[in-house]
């Protein structure tokens, strides 16, 4: 009873790990698609903390250690279970060489014979759960195969997704300095901009003073030509009294 409560906890125990790889199997696509779609990264790792590689990784190495342990424990329950029958079977042997039959009586024969099919019966059944514990540790030999197989793979892929991070990073460290440069291209370009926005400004002031001078300066020629041309009966005339014309007269005059 003991050997088939072992036997169904570990059984118990290859499942569980089934399911987990099976788990992990499922993540690790669920992963992969959203990469290939273009789901950032670390949002896609982000999204299910539970299953990512590291953690998964953590308990396949604990569970590969349990499975190591009830390995060796079983195995030396095995031996233990040789010893046991080597020495029924040895003890079996003694009884039988020790057999006399002129000297028996039908008593003792008959409790000898009871002893030696007792001992037979001990054997068998040390025998059977032999086989048996022979046949449960090649199941857990090869359920740990699988499982370091298993790990090796979830390893190898842990490195494929943390190589593909890696990049990622460094792409957008690369995006950043960029953004970042331009960023100072562009303020220096704004400040560029609003110095000739000021020195277009001063233009324009000097430009439009200078079109009023010039505009004055036409007109003051349109009026001296004006003048100038007058017929002299139109002209003013200057008394005789006056001596000579002011200076500022003079200048009005010119």
């Amino acid at each position: 009873a003991k050997l088939k409560s072992e036997q169904e906890e570990l059984d118990e125990v290859i499942e569980s790990l089934k399911n987990k790889v099976n788990a992990r199997d499922a993540e690790i696509e669920r992963l992969t698609q959203l990469l290939t779609e273009g789901r950032p990264l670390m949002a896609a790792r982000n999204q299910c903390p539970c299953c990512s590689p590291q953690l998964l990784d953590c308990r396949l190495l604990a569970k590969n250690k349990q499975l190591s342990e009830q390995l060796e424990e079983t195995k030396q329950k095995q031996h233990e279970a040789m010893v046991r029958a080597m020495e029924l079977a040895e003890k079996n042997q003694i009884l039988e060489e020790k057999r006399i039959p002129s000297a028996r009586t039908p008593r003792s024969d008959s409790s000898k014979k009871c002893c030696c099919a007792e001992n037979s019966n001990k054997i068998c059944k040390l025998q059977e759960r032999l086989e048996e514990r022979i046949l449960q540790v090649e199941r857990l030999e090869q359920q740990l195969t699988e499982l370091k197989k298993t790990n090796a793979n979830v390893l190898s892929d842990k490195l494929s997704v943390d190589k593909v991070l890696e990049i990622t990073l460094e792409d957008k460290k690369r995006l950043h300095d960029r953004i970042n440069e331009l960023t100072i291209i562009e303020h220096d370009l704004m400040l560029e901009i609003e110095r000739l926005q000021r020195t277009n400004a001063i233009q324009k002031s000097q430009l439009a003073e200078s079109d009023a001078r010039y505009i004055e300066l036409e007109q003051a020629e349109s009026a001296r030509a004006t003048q100038g041309s007058r017929p002299s009966s139109l002209r003013p005339t200057l008394r005789p009294s006056t001596a000579k014309p002011s200076t500022g007269n003079t200048d009005r005059w010119k």
